[in-house]
This record gives C-alpha cells, structure tokens and sequence, in this order.
C-alpha cells in the first residue's frame, strides 16, 4: 500500500482521465497569471477526508506583487478572482479571527490592529473557500469554548477539553467556521466577526432561528464536489472564463493507493514527486 503518492506536472487530460478512485485524491495545486492583473496566482484544492474540503486561493509574495502595484490593489484584485471562483464552486469563505476574509491582510477587518507591524516581505495574501454551505454555530461549543479560556498547559485538563472541543467543532453539522467564530467571540470581537462573515457569507446558515436561503435564490451554486472529473472542468473554467495564462498543475496527490492501481495508471513514472510506503502487516 502506498499511503501518499504525488505526481507532478500534469496534463490536464491525464488528471481528468486518471483511473484512481475519487475517494482517493487528496489535493490538487495550480498556478496561473490572471490575464486582467497580469499577477500570478496559486490555487490549492484540499480534500482529505479528515478536514473539510476547500480551494485556497492565494497572491505571489509580498515583495513580488508590490512591484507591479499596491497592497490594496493587490487585495481588491485578490477578492474579485475569489468571488469569482466562488461563484462557480459554491462554499463559502473562511473568515479568520483576526484577519477576516483576506489572510495575512495588511488591513484586518475584524481587529483592525492585529498584525499591522508585523507584515513580511515573504508572506502571501489569500482567501479560503470551503466547500461547503451546511452547518449552523453551535452555541454550545462557543461556550465551551469560553470556559476553556485563551491559555492552557499542555496535557492539562483543559488541554484534554480542547481536544474534544476541535472534534466536536469538526463535525458535519457544524459550521466550518466555528472555530474561527469561537476565538473571536472569546477576544470580544464576536460583533465584528460577525459582521464579516455575513458580509462574505449571506447565503450560510448561522443558526437555528435564521432564514435560511437555498444558494438558487443567493446566485451562489450547491459546493463543488472534488472529483476528478469537476476538477478538470474547474481548471478550464479558471483558464477559460477567468483568463489564466501560463497555466500549470503543480501537484496532484492521492492517498492509499494500491501497488495494482498505480501498475494500472497511465501516467509515466518520472511524473512521480513522492511515494510514501506504508508495510501492511
């Protein structure tokens, strides 16, 4: 059995026509430079079955898109392909605690303040679209949360606590942004987090008591499933309707794949980035 396997270079043909099972890819990345912006970008799809699957969607480095505009700029352009993305996968955006919708921000929106001298020339901005639009805040959670507290030793009971609060906080009725949801509430600034996450975000449920708007009425499609199949179309879509240029598939990983499967596939051997073996005793 080979636990991790990671082809690189791919065509677009040999993913979409791939005979390893669905189930068994884990993440697709791509890269392109937006024929509008003429700024490149990389675009990371993640679909391990122990996490919520979502595309990542982030700019070159700081020091690289400076020179060709400024940070606001570089941001605005960011959200617009974003937005654009979304409306063709579905899901919705990951609002961080801090940051907001834009991570790593030289702006926060939700604490103004945070980071704001911290910045590096080497850091990405990006924005995060899980695939998903289910889920509502559990109030419970956010409360645990609270009682658990900001700090805590390692091992503690507390530590044990947390623990059971992340499982419990992933499951799949629950919304994905909890988490980020909960440490915002637990830095009094649950007011401002929510004000983003419905800015991003007003076709998701967030609770029990809420209007809940079918994605038809909000223009915002069922999520995407990751296939390999879907992704092949997305990647047209992105070179297609979104005019990326000079497109490349980077990296293309499956999990738990069979010595059989990978005799089976077409793909040439020296594609092969890495393979992880695992002993089946």
């Amino acid at each position: 059995m080979i636990d991790f396997l990671a082809y690189k270079g791919l065509y677009l043909d040999e993913l979409k026509f791939a005979t390893y099972p669905d189930s068994k890819l884990s993440g697709v990345l791509t890269t392109g430079i937006h024929e509008e912006t003429n700024r490149r970008y990389f675009v990371r799809i993640d679909s391990r079955p122990q996490r919520m699957p979502f595309i990542n969607i982030s700019t070159e480095p700081r020091e690289t898109f400076l020179k060709s505009g400024s940070e606001q700029e570089a941001e605005e352009a960011l959200k617009k392909l974003a937005f654009a993305t979304r409306a063709y996968t579905g899901g919705s955006f990951k609002i961080h605690p801090f940051y907001g919708a834009v991570y790593q921000t030289q702006s926060p929106t939700v604490s103004p303040n945070f980071g704001k001298w911290t910045q590096r020339s080497d850091e990405s901005l990006s924005m995060l679209i899980y695939l998903s639009n289910g889920g509502i805040f559990e109030n419970e959670l956010t409360r645990e949360n609270l009682d658990i507290g900001l700090v805590f030793f390692l091992h503690s009971e507390k530590s044990v606590r947390w623990d059971e609060y992340m499982k419990k906080s992933n499951g799949v009725n629950v919304n994905p942004n909890q988490v980020d949801r909960d440490i915002a509430v637990a830095n009094n600034l649950g007011v401002q987090w929510d004000l983003e996450f419905e800015k991003y975000n007003p076709h998701v449920r967030r609770g029990v008591r809420d209007v809940i708007k079918e994605p038809k009425e909000s223009g915002i499609p069922d999520p995407m499933e990751i296939t390999r199949a879907n992704l092949a179309s997305f990647m047209e879509f992105l070179q297609g309707s979104l005019g990326m240029t000079d497109f490349s598939i980077e990296q293309v990983s499956f999990d738990n794949v069979t010595e059989d499967e990978l005799n089976a596939i077409s793909i040439p051997r020296e594609k092969i980035k890495f393979l992880d073996r695992k002993q089946i005793v």
